[in-house]
């Protein structure tokens, strides 16, 4: 039977990224770890301290990569 990694996978380069319980990581999205909502970017990496659009929705994260604040993203002005 082959395991392998799940939750936080802590990169040499001192990245973050969450594997599921079927060793993929998650990419595009917040996960709820110890009660906390924290948000991976598009590349899978741990979204520390910034503001970031995925989808149709602006996340806020702190220094952990805890969501502190979302909202959805104001629709683009139509172009002439």
């Amino acid at each position: 039977m082959e395991r392998w990694q799940t939750g936080l996978v802590n990169a040499a380069d001192g990245s973050v990224y969450y594997a599921g319980s079927d060793g993929k990581l998650i990419a595009g999205q917040t996960v709820k770890i110890g009660g906390s909502d924290y948000l991976f970017g598009l590349d899978g990496k741990l979204v520390i301290n910034q503001t970031i659009q995925i989808g149709t929705t602006l996340y806020q994260t702190d220094a952990s990569g805890v969501v502190v604040a979302s909202a959805p993203a104001a629709a683009a002005a139509p172009t002439k």
